[in-house]
């Protein structure tokens, strides 16, 4: 029965793909944030992304990133600063979190380029029938000084296959268009055995060895991205989508609602 039952929680839909064979390997190292694990971490990975657990558009996301054997650097919104030793750097990183909130630390991604600007992909998934079909997809290339491709944050936004076509002589396009539509397709599979779901948007990541990464899954998505294609057929095709999504899942739970009294 597709009932479409979005909810905001990062861990939840994160644990359940990182514990799948199936797409594990697509899935970058997330815990609950902690000193212990970033001190652990950061000697594995060259960066780390932290962000809040329940947030959107990239607020609150911060990334600390190893120079070298001796510096720490914590980059916020546009502003970078390098620390002398690991102690320093969480100091400083943790008076930027909001006490209300839960955080994640994610294994950063070693993204590939546009423009010499980091980039990643939104793809809309929607599933009617019990069958999910990708709506859209674009890239989101990052702005100047910023960690964050967010489009509200001020992201530049172009189709997927032109930023994979400006990577041609990295990796295989062809191999990771069909592997990018691929993962996606799998992701949702999983997400079937877990959750009620008839909508998602996938921010999707590839690195600059062609790898293909998850980066979150939303399920109430912002599609005003899609706007900023020169196609306005996808934009108004993800929003029909979405409108049929949202009267199909009521008609279901007014009749679950009626056949229950």
């Amino acid at each position: 029965m597709d009932i479409h039952k979005p909810f905001n929680d990062k861990m939840r839909k994160t644990l359940v793909l990182l514990n799948d064979p199936l797409v594990k390997d697509y899935i970058p190292v997330t815990d609950w944030f902690t000193e212990r694990k970033a001190k652990k971490l950061i000697k594995t990975y060259p960066s780390l992304f932290i962000k809040p657990n329940k947030g959107r558009i990239g607020i609150g996301v911060m990334r600390l990133r190893r120079i070298g054997d001796s510096q720490y650097e914590v980059h916020y919104q546009d502003k970078a600063e390098k620390y002398e030793t690991i102690a320093q750097g969480l100091a400083a990183l943790k008076k930027k979190f909001n006490p209300s909130k839960k955080y994640l630390i994610q294994q950063g991604i070693d993204l590939a380029t546009v423009l010499e600007r980091p980039f990643d992909f939104r793809v809309v998934m929607h599933k009617f029938n019990g069958k999910w079909e990708r709506s859209g997809w674009c890239a989101k290339i990052s702005p100047p000084k910023m960690i964050v491709t967010n489009h509200a944050k001020g992201g530049i936004i172009i189709s997927a296959e032109q930023a994979l076509a400006a990577n041609k002589s990295n990796f295989d396009y062809n191999k990771a268009l069909n592997e990018l539509n691929e993962v996606c397709h799998k992701i949702c599979s999983v997400y079937d055995s877990h959750f009620s779901f008839c909508k998602v948007g996938l921010d999707m990541a590839i690195d600059k060895n062609g790898h293909i990464w998850f980066i979150e899954a939303n399920t109430s998505p912002d599609q005003a991205m899609f706007r900023k294609l020169g196609d306005q057929r996808i934009y108004k095709e993800i929003k029909s989508k979405d409108l049929q999504i949202r009267r199909i899942s009521k008609k279901i739970l007014k009749d679950l609602n009626h056949n229950s009294e």
